[in-house]
C-alpha cells in the first residue's frame, strides 16, 4: 500500500508499507552415479547425502519518502525505511526447527541541483540492507548474518539536442558489513551463503544513448567495480583481495535499427557487445577469469500486433564459466565449474492480444 502527496507545491511525500510471505522447499541429495540417469536420485542404496528443508518467510517494511524545493533548482529529499525479516527453517529429516528475525532502519538523504529541465546533478547518502537466514542445518555455517551498506554518491543525468542524446554518470564508495558470497560445499552437498566482515566498495557508471537519425538508437555503458575486504575473521589472509565473484570492470555497446517495409510491417536489427573484465572467483583470488567478449544479434519483422525474429546469442561462442568453485572452497578434491551457454541460436514469435 502506498499513499502520494498531490504533488502540488514545494513539499512532496510518499508513505507506504508491504507485507511478504514466502515459502521455499529445499531437497538436496548426493549419490553415487552409476549410469547418469535421473532416477537415482532416489535410490537409496545410492545415496551419500539425503537432506530436506522448508523454509518459511514474512517479510514486513514501512517507508517514507520526502522532497522539499529550497528553491527552483535545488532539492533536498529524504527517506527512511525499516524492514523486519521473520525466518522459520524445519529440517525434515529431524523435525527440528529454527527461528530468527533480522530488522535494520535504513535512512537515506539526496541533494538535487536542476539547472534546467534537461539537465541535473545530484549527491546522495544512502544505506541498504539485505536479510541474513538460514543455510542447510548440518553446514558450518547454519546461519548467515544480515547485510548492511552504507553508499555515497554523485553524478549527473543530462540530455541534449531534444532528448536525442542522455548522457548520465556516477562516481560512488560503498562501505559492506557482513557482505554476502555464495559458493558450493560438496562435502556436505550444499549451496552456501557466507559472510566477509567488512568490504569496501567504489566504482564509476557512465551511459550513452543516442538518436543519431530516424530509426537508429545507440547506447553503451561502462562501468568500474572495485571491491576490497578490509577485514575477515575466517579468512584473514584474504584482507586486501577482491570479494568472490567480482568483475572488476565492464562495457557494453550496440544499436537497435528500426525500419518500414511496407505499410504494415517494419523491420528490427539489432546487435548487443558486452565485455566483462577479469573475474576472482574466491576470497583468495588465485583463480581468475580472463575478460570475454560476447555478441548477440536479432532479426525480425514486427508491427503493433505480432513479431517474427532470428536471434543468436554468444554467436562466437565464447568459452566461459558461469560459476566455478576452486577445490579450497568446494570440500572436493578437484575444482567445480560450470560452463556457460555456447552459441545458442532461435526462432521467436510473440503476438499481441
Amino acid at each position: 500500500m502506498r499513499l502520494v502527496s498531490n504533488g502540488k507545491g514545494p513539499f512532496r511525500w510518499i508513505l507506504g508499507g508491504y507485507y511478504l510471505h514466502t515459502k521455499r522447499s529445499l531437497l538436496t541429495r548426493a549419490f553415487i552415479d552409476l549410469n547418469g540417469s535421473r532416477d537415482q536420485i532416489d535410490n537409496p542404496a545410492l545415496a551419500l547425502i539425503r537432506l530436506s528443508e522448508d523454509n518459511s518467510n514474512n517479510a514486513y517494511a514501512v517507508y517514507g519518502n520526502v522532497d522539499y524545493d529550497l528553491s527552483d533548482h535545488l532539492t533536498l529529499s529524504g527517506a527512511l525505511r525499516y524492514d523486519r525479516d521473520e525466518r522459520r527453517q524445519t529440517d525434515l529429516a529431524s523435525g527440528a526447527v529454527r527461528k530468527t528475525s533480522f530488522d535494520n532502519v535504513q535512512p537515506k538523504a539526496t541533494l538535487t541541483y536542476k539547472f534546467n529541465d534537461r539537465q541535473l546533478v545530484y549527491a546522495t547518502y544512502s544505506t541498504g540492507f539485505r536479510s541474513g537466514g538460514f543455510n542447510a542445518p548440518t553446514v558450518s555455517i547454519p546461519v548467515f548474518r544480515a547485510e548492511k551498506l552504507a553508499n555515497y554518491e554523485a553524478g549527473f543525468k543530462t540530455s541534449w539536442f531534444d532528448r536525442r542524446l542522455i548522457l548520465n554518470g556516477a562516481v560512488y564508495k560503498a562501505v559492506s558489513k557482513d557482505f554476502q558470497y555464495f559458493y558450493i560445499d560438496v562435502a556436505t552437498a550444499s549451496q552456501i551463503i557466507g559472510n566477509i566482515d567488512k568490504v569496501h566498495i567504489w566504482g564509476v557508471e557512465l551511459e550513452m544513448q543516442a538518436l543519431p537519425t530516424k530509426g537508429l538508437q545507440l547506447f553503451g555503458a561502462i562501468g568500474t567495480t572495485d571491491t576490497n575486504i578490509r577485514k575477515n575473521v575466517v579468512d584473514p589472509a584474504s584482507v586486501g583481495n577482491h570479494t568472490p565473484k567480482t568483475t572488476t570492470w565492464s562495457m557494453n555497446a550496440g544499436f537497435q535499427y528500426n525500419r518500414p517495409l511496407t505499410d504494415d510491417f517494419g523491420l528490427l536489427l539489432r546487435l548487443d557487445y558486452a565485455h566483462k573484465g577479469r573475474k576472482y572467483w574466491q576470497v583468495d583470488n588465485r583463480q581468475v577469469q580472463n575478460p570475454i567478449n560476447l555478441v548477440d544479434v536479432r532479426v525480425g519483422v514486427e508491427n503493433e500486433r505480432w513479431g517474427l525474429y532470428f536471434s543468436g546469442r554468444n554467436i562466437f561462442n565464447e568459452k566461459y564459466y558461469s560459476d566455478y568453485n576452486p577445490k579450497a572452497y568446494s570440500g572436493s578434491d578437484t575444482d567445480i565449474g560450470f560452463r556457460a551457454q555456447p552459441a545458442t541460436w532461435a526462432v521467436e514469435a510473440k503476438v499481441k492480444f
